[in-house]
């Protein structure tokens, strides 16, 4: 989802306040200014901090406000300019503390507090602490509910695991944003959070229609991707559980073909179980991972199965090309390189 800092302008948020009715009180033409007062406060400190919002200077409207509550932090309108001022900071950390401590928000003043709450949540949710995310989002949608803070909501529920409130929310937004028409990456990335929600809470099948259609939509969609290996790998863990090799292979084939940015690393994994057991046929072992390498040939843990593979197939020439290759592609992989070189030695190549 696309989700600026900032979204809501000082322009739209004056525009706002007026239209809802601020209680600014509009002078005479003899009146040099106009006096706003959006909390109805009775505070000269408050009110004076009230405009220097309304003028756009935050920072010397978060600097009276600071030291002003600093003997007063008790003062629910104070606390509410200054989530303000911060939201307008974009210091969405700071700008929830003050709307915290204000409690109830005045109703002109709700649609950037709903937003500073959202922003705090998207950061929560790149923190991995979802159960701040949805607190966070929930608050904000008390305020305002939109499709936005229900992706957010949304997507932190099915990172926690709670795909029945996972999916409630993601249908709810893709209601939403159908209805407000809104563009191809906002449906497509709704979707893709929507999908995960189903196939792993218990509704695969329609999960993984809609993965499907997705796909077909937006093929460089990778997030569907990563939902769709995981299930698949579900599946063939729980067949190699079952004993069921070849169902397991199956699994993981079907999936490097619904999720083709991960079909590398499944192909590699159905190479290893192929490897597994009694009776190997290693020719099959090294087909299998040649269509990893179908796809990237310097894959260094394609290249590694490939090599153990064909010298099992009593091929060490062959073997040790793999080898090499795996060992030039390795990285800071330590665990793969040391395997590589024990496998290299054994062939004779130091």
């Amino acid at each position: 989802m696309n989700k600026r800092r900032g979204a809501v302008g000082a322009g739209l948020f004056a525009a706002a306040l007026l239209l809802i009715g601020g209680r600014g009180v509009a002078q005479s033409s003899e009146t040099p200014a106009v006096v706003y007062n959006d909390t109805g406060s009775q505070v000269a400190e408050v009110i004076a901090a009230n405009q220097l919002i309304r003028a756009e200077r935050y920072q010397d409207a978060k600097r009276q406000l600071t030291t002003y509550l600093g003997d007063h932090p008790a003062d629910k309108d104070g606390q509410a300019l200054l989530g303000v001022a911060d939201a307008y900071l974009n210091d969405a950390a700071d700008a929830v503390a003050a709307f915290d401590a204000a409690g109830a928000i005045p109703d002109v003043l709700k649609v950037v507090a709903s937003k500073a709450y959202s922003d705090a949540a998207v950061d929560a949710l790149k923190a991995k602490d979802n159960d701040r995310a949805i607190a966070l989002s929930t608050k904000a949608l008390a305020l305002q509910e939109n499709v936005n803070t229900l992706f957010i909501r949304g997507t932190a529920y099915a990172d926690a695991q709670n795909y029945s409130a996972a999916t409630a929310d993601l249908e709810k937004a893709k209601a939403l944003a159908s209805a407000g028409h809104a563009d191809d990456a906002t449906l497509n990335a709704i979707d893709a959070s929507l999908s995960t929600a189903l196939i792993f809470g218990g509704r695969a099948e329609r999960g993984l229609a809609l993965a499907r259609a997705l796909k077909q939509r937006d093929p460089s969609n990778t997030r569907v991707d990563d939902a769709l290996a995981g299930y698949y790998n579900q599946q063939a863990l729980a067949a190699m559980r079952a004993g069921d090799k070849e169902g397991a292979v199956a699994r993981l084939e079907a999936a490097a073909q619904d999720a083709p940015s991960r079909a590398v690393a499944l192909y590699v994994q159905a190479a290893n179980i192929l490897a597994a057991g009694q009776s190997v046929d290693w020719v099959r072992v090294t087909a299998e991972a040649q269509k990893a390498l179908a796809i990237d040939a310097n894959d260094a843990r394609a290249n590694y199965v490939a090599g153990i593979a064909t010298a099992n197939a009593h091929s060490p020439a062959g073997a040790i090309v793999y080898l090499q290759k795996a060992k030039a592609n390795a990285g800071s992989d330590a665990d793969l390189l040391a395997q590589i070189v024990t496998a290299l030695k054994a062939l004779g190549v130091q």
